[in-house]
């Protein structure tokens, strides 16, 4: 994943280049080559294509992924996915 995201071109989004990036988000991507141990990632975005390139790398770096088409239906995913691991105590 590290790799992905050194080879995108950030700086035709919000967050900037990565050289302008606060040292915690450095840390949070992980681009110092450290492993990130695995999670289940929920991935909102209008656009299917963004979506599959973000589930395929996650994926294949072992993480659990749940995708959602925009913002509305990523609030429902979560709140469902949080009811459902409240209930499962």
């Amino acid at each position: 994943m590290a790799k992905l995201i050194k080879t995108m071109d950030w700086s035709r989004t919000p967050l900037g280049p990565i050289d302008s990036w606060s040292q915690s988000l450095r840390t949070g991507t992980r681009l110092d080559g450290a492993s990130v141990p695995h999670l289940r990632i929920l991935i909102v975005d209008d656009d299917p294509a963004l979506r599959k390139s973000l589930r395929d790398a996650l994926e294949s770096d072992g993480h659990a992924t749940v995708t959602a088409n925009g913002g509305q239906e990523g609030i429902d995913v979560f709140i469902a996915a949080r009811a459902g691991a409240t209930h499962s105590r």
